[in-house]
């Protein structure tokens, strides 16, 4: 079970329309990297005495860069099935204990299929108006259903203080049970009726049911469903890790000050007046996004990921969307990014954007700004779709008991993954950390949890 959700929960990732440089296995990553320690080569180190490795290009980057096959440059997730990474922590849990309504009590419903949209959506959509029509007079249906029944309830608590109840009391509570819907249909009209007893989703099926199916979902559809009170859904949380053999930096415009070496101007009227240098570049990039499930067959808490930052969102099972709730900066006081109120899902899975050349995840496509001083925007949008779902590695964190699936060596490596930094700014000794080449980045185990299981 926890496999089949891991899996229907993956995330769908849209690389950004001028993405240079994908996604890639890391198994063939290391095929070209070596891990390297006091000008030493060796085979992969694991434990405590990898951290202060490196696992280093065996040619020069320059070149790999140049040469657009080389692997630096990842693999196209359209042509090959480049995997994801998910590292599964299973939590203890007490069914008694749980802290949210059974299943069966929720109401069930039908998504429609995640699309892009452009601004105007309706100029995509023509028909949009005439669903979110449907959708309001449902709404309305539902409202009415309650009242009616209110009334029902009413009278039939009246009728039973009653020894005779009349034959016209009777008819009028058979007729005051049905419900009609008008629901305009080209140039004509046409009516639906219902009764209290049988719900619309159980009427004769016809041309115009098959459309209302796709707003609602027929609660008694077990061959769909099945029977969800009588599953026990697994606590857990998951971490969805991405990996690109290549982060690329930021372009700055800057000016050259000598023995202080370059300094970031702003731009005037969109025009650089210094020199462009791209700084922040390395090799390695780990990428990722966090799942909480509690107990159901949907996850409870979102952790988007952005650079050094991060947003939690929950989700909202009517609309089938994430919720912005709150962020964190892990890492500085420059980092304070503007992250998306909502997130929307495509066939359970959310959908995220990833940042051009730096990878990182958002979760809406446009330009967001991440860095106040100097100002470094992430631009990205629908370029090419990563189904990630198609190659999920399912990782067991802490060797989880009865789990069929063994921690690959290169989770024990504690060191990084790229080169060391180089072409950094003269005054990195006061503390100016700029370079053009940046420090690989450290690998899974080293990362802190987003979630943590509760008692």
């Amino acid at each position: 079970t926890v496999e089949a959700l891991v899996k229907q929960w993956a995330p769908l990732v849209w690389l950004a329309p001028n993405e240079k440089y994908m996604p890639g296995d890391v198994s063939k990553f290391l095929e070209h990297d070596s891990a390297v320690s006091l000008d030493l080569l060796f085979d992969l180190p694991i434990g405590n005495e990898s951290k202060n490795w490196y696992l280093v290009t065996n040619s020069d980057i320059d070149e790999l860069i140049t040469r657009k096959e080389s692997f630096i440059h990842g693999q196209n997730p359209l042509n090959e099935n480049v995997p994801i990474y998910a590292v599964v922590s299973m939590c203890k849990h007490s069914p008694s204990e749980m802290s949210h309504k059974p299943d069966q009590k929720r109401p069930q419903f039908k998504r429609n299929p995640y699309a892009p949209t452009p601004k105007n959506i309706f100029e995509l959509q023509p028909n949009l108006r005439q669903t979110i029509n449907k959708v309001e007079k449902s709404i309305r249906l539902i409202r009415k259903k309650r009242e009616l029944e209110e009334s029902i309830k009413l009278h039939d608590e009246t009728v039973h203080n009653t020894d005779l109840p009349s034959k016209q009391s009777a008819e009028d509570l058979t007729v005051g049970r049905r419900v009609f819907i008008n629901s305009d249909e080209g140039n004509g009209k046409q009516n639906f009726n219902s009764n209290t007893d049988n719900s619309i989703e159980n009427t004769p099926r016809s041309e115009e049911n098959e459309e209302w199916e796709t707003i609602t979902e027929r609660r008694h559809d077990t061959e769909r469903y099945g029977d969800e009170a009588s599953h026990d859904f697994p606590h857990f949380h998951v971490t969805y890790w991405m990996f690109y053999p290549y982060s690329q930096g930021k372009v700055m415009c800057t000016i050259d000050l000598g023995p202080f070496g370059p300094w970031p101007i702003p731009l005037i009227f969109g025009m650089c007046l210094g020199t462009k240098k791209e700084f922040g570049s390395h090799v390695g990039d780990w990428e990722h996004m966090s799942l909480y499930f509690r107990g159901r067959k949907e996850p409870d808490e979102m952790y988007v990921s952005a650079h050094d930052a991060g947003a939690f969102y929950s989700y909202e099972r009517l609309t089938g969307t994430f919720e912005y709730h709150s962020q964190e900066t892990r890492k500085g006081i420059l980092q304070q990014p503007t992250f998306p109120k909502t997130v929307v899902t495509s066939s359970n899975h959310p959908v995220l954007f990833a940042a051009e050349g730096s990878h990182g995840l958002w979760t809406a496509p446009g330009k967001h700004k991440f860095v106040r001083v100097p100002r470094l925007y992430d631009i990205n949008g629908f370029g090419m779709p990563w189904s990630t779902w198609r190659n999920v590695q399912i990782i067991y964190e802490n060797g989880a008991q009865g789990r069929s699936s063994l921690q690959p060596k290169w989770m024990k490596f504690n060191g990084r993954w790229g080169n060391p930094k180089t072409k950094c700014h003269p005054l990195k000794r006061i503390g100016l950390h700029i370079c053009e080449l940046t420090d690989g980045p450290t690998g899974i185990p080293r990362k802190k949890h987003h979630f943590k299981c509760k008692a």
